[in-house]
């Protein structure tokens, strides 16, 4: 199989989801699990395209900014920020647009940690390629993962 490049920066996706009435609470705003469950399956596409190997979800950060209504679509933009040895980092922003008015607002941010699976276990990852650009995207991904895990570490300790 040949592999696409290494560059992180090369690995971006966009995506889009139309809400629909069964995503709805019943104040009629979206579900923010609906966002979640999109955001996991999106940046799993990003992460298996890395990896070529299954993921699995480690971990899942989402801020949530503002509503969004029935009918209008969901723009998920993506893009990866780290990789470790079987670890993968991807930052998604999600945006709503409302067809009527044009309008676009920020939904959601969120950073998600997925782990490369193999039939046996954990897949080692090559190294990603980090060019002048990446760099600082992959000291911000890296940095923020571990302060996650000192987070989840503190909060858990006896």
């Amino acid at each position: 199989m040949v592999r696409k490049s290494r560059k992180l920066e090369s690995y971006k996706k966009v995506s889009s989801y139309i809400i629909t009435s069964c995503d709805l609470n019943p104040q009629g705003i979206l579900f923010g699990g609906v966002i979640a469950s999109e955001i996991d399956k999106f940046a799993s596409s990003i992460a298996k395209e890395y990896s070529n190997s299954n993921t699995v979800t480690a971990s899942l950060y989402i801020s949530f900014y503002n509503p969004a209504y029935i009918g209008e679509e969901l723009l998920f933009k993506g893009r990866l920020a780290y990789v470790g040895n079987t670890s993968i980092g991807v930052l998604v922003d999600v945006e709503a647009k409302n067809y009527k008015t044009g309008d676009k607002r920020m939904v959601a941010s969120s950073y998600i940690v997925l782990v490369a699976k193999g039939e046996n276990g954990k897949v080692k990852l090559p190294e990603p390629q980090i060019t002048e650009k990446g760099k600082k995207l992959y000291n911000m991904g890296k940095t923020l993962k571990e302060k996650l895990i000192e987070l989840s570490k503190f909060l858990y300790s006896k």
